[in-house]
């Protein structure tokens, strides 16, 4: 029941009424189980007095997504969980396989796309404390996994917890080679995060992408494209003023826009959020400041999630008239 989709747990539904939908989201956990050391992405300490959430699937289906670009209010990921240290792109398509409407979420191709060119264009990169440790590699302008949760055991009381074992490879020896000469120097060829993560989910995306038109059930014709989107948010710390734009052009033309939007005194908003097709903005009645911000690909979506997020934190929440912003089709 882990790799069930939230709305088929509020449905009551069997999954496979639900077809590819269900299937994508059951792709997007295993892949995220590769990246997180096996941690499921809806795995997280849920703040007290919310209520009694003990499996993943209820926290699923109440969308208690604590690894999210935006960090969900009232629920945190575990320690030892380095979904900080992810590729951002890779982070906003698991937003948009775990919180997205289901008709967004990325198809296997998509990923296999993705996973390719993060290994082809050399974003793995060597961990500045381990240069010639393998387990130590890391995404380009990411923290290193490894030292992440190094620190995370280290800093932990009483060492609550132990890293997750690192899978072993299933392989069928051919050939054993003669043991080397005695005094020659060995080497560790233990791959670690890269070995399970960089290679495994590379080639085996590629192969599902691949071989997906042998299939009865869905077409053989490659999804189109993504469209890459761009967005930007003003605000000014001294009103409820904000300037909201997504783009297809570039984060300049969005910067330019939402500035533009918002007027004068207003400064970039810092808080990440995905680069959807729309955007939209959630403040609360009771303060200045109070607000929460939230992308889909649809302008409901994306108003109604900016309205759960600020529901959760502050109470009495709204969205402005001038709050949401969707990029042309």
């Amino acid at each position: 029941s882990d790799y069930i989709a939230p709305e088929v747990l509020k449905q009551n539904s069997p999954a496979t009424k639900l077809g590819e939908e269900q299937d994508l989201y059951a792709l997007a956990t295993i892949i995220f189980q590769l990246f997180n050391w096996g941690i499921h992405p809806f795995q997280g300490i849920v703040q007290p007095g919310l209520g009694d959430f003990d499996t993943n699937d209820q926290k699923a289906e109440a969308l208690l997504y604590p690894h999210g670009l935006i960090p969900h209010p009232q629920i945190k990921p575990r320690a030892q969980s380095v979904h900080t240290c992810f590729d951002d792109t890779t982070r906003q398509m698991f937003d948009q396989a775990f919180i997205g409407a289901a008709n967004t979420r990325p198809k296997a191709r998509q990923w296999a796309e993705h996973l390719r060119n993060l290994y082809e264009s050399r974003q793995l990169a060597k961990c500045q404390a381990f240069p010639n440790d393998i387990k130590h590699m890391r995404w380009a302008g990411k923290d290193c996994p490894q030292c992440y949760l190094d620190k995370a055991i280290k800093s932990s009381p009483s060492n609550k917890f132990k890293p997750i074992a690192t899978p072993k490879p299933i392989s069928t020896p051919v050939y054993s080679p003669p043991p080397p000469p005695p005094g020659t120097p060995t080497k560790k060829n233990n791959w670690g995060w890269v070995g399970t993560v960089a290679v495994v989910a590379v080639v085996a995306l590629i192969k599902i992408a691949s071989n997906s038109g042998s299939s009865s059930t869905y077409s053989a014709a490659a999804p189109p494209a993504p469209v890459q989107y761009y967005t930007r948010i003003y605000i000014n710390p001294n009103t409820t003023q904000i300037g909201l734009y997504s783009s297809t052009i570039s984060y300049a033309h969005a910067d330019t826009m939402a500035s533009k939007a918002c007027g004068v005194g207003c400064v970039l908003n810092t808080n990440p959020v995905p680069d959807l097709r729309c955007i939209s903005v959630a403040q609360s009645r009771n303060g200045i400041g109070k607000s929460s911000f939230a992308a889909n690909a649809d302008m409901n979506a994306a108003k109604q999630a900016a309205l759960n997020f600020c529901n959760r934190a502050y109470g009495e929440c709204y969205t402005p008239s001038n709050g949401s912003h969707c990029a042309d089709k």
